[in-house]
């Protein structure tokens, strides 16, 4: 693993923008790992991140972030997150969800959130 994962957001950046992409946003996200990883991928360039029930990272400065965590998530793991959430700027905990489905349950508050932050 790269140990300063910020510096995978500009070559991915410009792999977009060769790919014809008009990149006005850029908003990382991901679950369990990729939600650590997006975590730990914070960088200037980065206008929000969303995850859901990450597994590790730290919560970057002046990003916006929004963490969803699932109320059946395992135990192993559901403090880390509720101690990430409590720092993030929005911070959601979905009842009917563990750690799978907390994408799908909480998708829709993440792009309001999205939306929000990013000014779309």
């Amino acid at each position: 693993m790269c140990p300063d994962r910020r510096v995978l957001v500009q070559p991915a950046a410009a792999w977009l923008a060769a790919q014809g992409v008009k990149m006005e946003k850029l908003v990382i996200a991901g679950h369990t790992m990729g939600g650590g990883l997006a975590l730990g991928a914070a960088a200037a360039e980065v206008d929000a991140i969303v995850v859901f029930a990450p597994a590790g990272g730290k919560m970057p400065e002046g990003i916006p972030v929004f963490v969803g965590l699932g109320a059946g998530e395992m135990a192993m793991l559901k403090g880390s997150v509720e101690a990430i959430g409590k720092q993030a700027t929005e911070f959601k905990t979905y009842e009917n969800a563990e750690h799978l489905m907390v994408v799908a349950e909480g998708m829709d508050d993440a792009w309001k959130f999205v939306r929000r932050v990013t000014g779309e």
